[in-house]
C-alpha cells in the first residue's frame, strides 16, 4: 500500500511543534559552532600565508625575494626560485653615484651641502642610491616597464634609466664628472673611486627630451690619468612607474623603479644574490607557489638544523617579520588554535546527533498509533519510512538554514576580526564553499542517521503494540 504525499507530509508535520523548534534551535547552535569549528581542519598555513601575502603587496606592482635575516642568497637557490614559481626575475646588482652627473652646483667650498641643489635634486626624487638591476628585456617587461626611448641595455656596458632619473636630469641638466672621480685601487675585482671635490665640473648640459639623455655616459675616472677607468652608456628611457611616495615608505633600495637597469650578464656576475624582483603577482595560485617555494626552503633548513640566523635561503621580502610565531614543539600559534577549535566542533556535533536522535524517538512514540492504524491497512515499512526520513529532511533543512545564517553572522561579525593578524590583514580561518559544504552534510546527515536507528527499532514491534503505544516498553519473558 502506497500513502500519498500530502498524507505522509501531513503525518511528517504531526507532532509537538514546541519540541521540535526546540530541537532546531538547539541543533542550529550546535552546528553552528562546528561549522566554525570546522575552520581549524580546514585551515592551512600554507592558505594563510598566501592570502595574506596577497593582501600586504595589493598595492604594490612587484614582489621580491632577499635572503633570510638579510642574508645573501646562493645563485643555485634563486635558480630553484625561478623553476619553481616559473616567473622571471631581475637580479638586484652593484650600481654607481650616478647621482653625481646632475647638472647643479655645487655647495659651498666644493662640498655637496644639504642646501646645495644637487642634494635637494638627489633627495627630492629619493634615487641617491647607487643600486641597479640586472636582465633582459622580457625579464623588465614581466615588470610592468615599457620603453619611453631607445632600447633596453644588451651590452655590458649599456644601461637605461628611469623616468624619474630623466627628470631630474631635466630639471638640472646633465654634467659628465667622469673626470672627477679618481681610481685608488680594487678589492675582489671590484674598483674603487674617489670623488674630487676640488677638479672643476664640466659643463653643464641642457636637457630638454628622451633623445638628450640617450648616447650620454655615466662614467668613473679620466683614460688620460687613471690606470683603471669605467664607462656605461645610457641606450634607453624606460618607464618603470616610479613613484615617489612609495618608494620613500617602501624603501628606495627594495624599490626596483629607482635602480639603474644593467644587461643580462650582470645576473652572472656574481654566486651571491642580495634581492630579485618580479612583477606584480595576483593571482592565488602563482602567489601559493611563491609561498610553497620559501617555505620548502624554511622545512629543508628546519630538517638540518640550522638555526635561523645563520640560513640565507630566498625569503619573500618581509615575509618572515609576518609570519606567526612558533609555539610548543614546532606547531605554529594558528595550528594550534585550529585544533582546539576543530576537537569543540566534534563534541557539538555529537551533542547535536544525540540531540536529533531524542527527537526523532520522540517523534515516533508520538505518532505510533497513526502508523499503527496505517500499517495495519497495509502500508509496508518504505511506505512508513516515508513519513520519517520528510520530517527528518524538513528538520534538516530548518537547521541548515538557521545555522548557515548564524554561523555567517558570527564569522563575519566576531570571528574574524578577532583571528586576523594585523600585519597580513587576513583571517587565518576562512569561511568559504567548503565551510558551508560542511555544515550542509552534517544538517542533513545527522538528521537522517538519528531517524534509522529508531526507526528500525519501531519496526521490530508488532502492529499491536504501535496501536496499544508500547513503542518503548520492554517485554517481560
Amino acid at each position: 500500500m502506497k500513502i500519498p504525499f500530502k498524507t505522509s507530509l501531513r503525518l511528517a508535520f504531526h507532532g509537538k511543534w514546541e519540541r521540535r523548534i526546540i530541537t532546531i534551535i538547539l541543533s542550529a547552535f550546535a552546528f553552528v559552532l562546528f561549522a566554525l569549528g570546522s575552520m581549524g581542519f580546514t585551515y592551512s598555513y600554507s592558505d594563510f600565508l598566501t592570502r595574506g601575502y596577497l593582501n600586504y603587496t595589493e598595492r604594490v606592482s612587484f614582489i621580491s625575494f632577499n635572503g633570510a635575516n638579510g642574508k645573501n642568497m646562493s645563485i643555485e637557490d634563486v635558480e630553484d626560485v625561478e623553476q619553481e614559481t616559473g616567473l622571471s626575475f631581475v637580479y638586484h646588482s652593484a650600481g654607481f653615484n650616478w647621482g653625481q652627473f646632475i647638472g647643479s652646483q655645487i655647495g659651498q667650498e666644493g662640498k655637496i651641502s644639504e642646501e646645495s641643489d644637487l642634494y635637494q635634486a638627489w633627495r627630492i626624487n629619493g634615487l641617491a642610491g647607487v643600486a641597479a638591476i640586472a636582465g633582459n628585456e622580457e625579464d623588465y617587461v614581466t615588470m610592468g616597464y615599457s620603453l619611453l626611448a631607445g632600447k633596453y641595455p644588451t651590452e655590458k656596458n649599456e644601461i637605461a634609466i628611469s623616468e624619474a632619473h630623466f627628470e631630474s636630469f631635466m630639471k638640472y641638466g646633465y654634467c659628465n664628472v667622469a673626470k672627477n672621480f679618481i681610481y685608488i685601487g680594487q678589492s675582489d675585482g671590484i674598483l674603487s673611486f674617489s670623488y674630487d671635490y676640488n677638479l672643476p665640473r664640466g659643463e653643464i648640459i641642457p636637457v630638454m627630451a628622451y633623445e638628450d639623455m640617450l648616447g650620454k655616459t655615466f662614467g668613473y675616472g679620466d683614460p688620460d690619468r687613471d690606470e683603471k677607468t669605467m664607462e656605461y652608456k645610457i641606450v634607453g628611457i624606460v618607464q618603470t612607474n616610479y613613484e615617489y611616495r612609495f618608494a620613500e615608505e617602501y624603501g628606495f633600495e627594495h624599490y626596483p623603479a629607482a635602480h639603474i637597469m644593467r644587461p643580462a650578464q650582470w645576473k652572472s656576475e656574481t654566486d651571491q644574490i642580495h634581492r630579485i624582483f618580479t612583477g606584480e603577482v595576483n593571482e592565488y595560485k602563482t602567489m601559493k607557489k611563491c609561498v610553497d617555494t620559501v617555505l620548502a626552503f624554511k622545512e629543508r633548513a628546519e630538517s638540518e638544523g640550522k638555526e635561523y640566523e645563520t640560513t640565507n635561503y630566498p625569503m619573500l621580502y618581509h615575509m618572515d617579520t609576518l609570519i606567526p610565531s612558533r609555539v610548543l614543539g614546532g606547531y605554529q600559534d594558528t595550528d594550534i588554535i585550529a585544533f582546539m577549535i576543530g576537537a569543540a566542533g566534534i563534541v557539538l556535533g555529537i551533542f547535536a546527533a544525540v540531540l536529533n536522535g531524542y527527537l526523532v524517538s520522540q517523534s515516533i512514540q508520538s505518532k505510533q498509533k497513526k502508523i499503527g492504524i496505517i500499517r495495519s491497512l497495509g502500508a509496508d515499512k518504505k511506505a512508513v519510512s516515508k513519513i520519517f526520513i520528510l520530517e527528518s529532511f524538513m528538520t534538516a533543512t530548518a537547521i541548515f538554514l538557521l545555522s548557515l545564517i548564524s554561523s555567517l553572522t558570527i564569522y563575519y561579525g566576531f570571528v574574524r576580526q578577532l583571528t586576523t593578524y594585523q600585519s597580513f590583514g587576513v583571517s587565518f580561518l576562512v569561511y568559504n564553499g567548503w565551510t558551508a559544504l560542511i555544515l550542509a552534510t552534517v544538517c542533513y546527515i545527522v538528521p537522517l542517521i538519528s531517524t534509522l536507528f529508531p526507526l528500525k527499532k519501531f519496526f521490530k514491534q508488532t502492529i499491536v503494540d504501535n496501536l496499544s503505544g508500547n513503542y518503548k516498553r520492554k517485554k517481560k519473558r
